[in-house]
């Protein structure tokens, strides 16, 4: 049990890293359009880059953490031998994981720019996006393990 909550632990904490990296990235990708192009454009262009590229940026981080799922997946089936417990734990490691990237991620992107420009989400709907994106990643890694290595 002891080992398996240190494997949770050390799983979760590898995509918490990639994901405060993708959300520092979208953040410095953010301040740079609005520091570089946002004052080069007319007034229309200048709202909707400001209301879109914090959502384009959402957008990425949400197809990329099923990406950062299904790598640690293939890392897992290749390079341990496994049971179904230990699919399942990195499974649920990849579920808590990618919610938790979601959740940070978002954070740091929202607070590019001027802040509050673009709309408003209620806390459940920032959940439900966390939790259906956590729910993909473990699936994914879920998947790629199974492929990669014998149950």
């Amino acid at each position: 049990m002891n080992s398996q909550l240190e494997n949770i632990g050390k799983l979760v904490a590898s995509m918490l890293v990639v994901g405060v990296g993708i959300g520092i990235g979208a953040f410095f990708g953010l301040e740079w359009t609005f520091d570089t192009i946002v004052p080069q454009v007319d007034p229309t262009a200048q709202q909707i880059i400001s209301d879109l590229g914090p959502l384009i940026m959402l957008f990425v981080l949400f197809a990329s953490t099923p990406v950062i799922g299904g790598i640690i997946g293939l890392i897992e089936g290749r390079n341990i031998t496994y049971d179904r417990q230990r699919l399942l734990t990195t499974m649920f490691s990849c579920l808590l994981g990618g919610i938790l990237v979601v959740l940070i991620s978002m954070a740091i992107i929202g607070t590019a720019g001027e802040g509050g420009g673009g709309p408003e989400f209620a806390v459940v709907d920032l959940l439900s996006i966390a939790g259906l994106v956590g729910i993909s990643s473990a699936f994914t890694s879920g998947l790629a393990m199974a492929i990669t290595g014998e149950l």
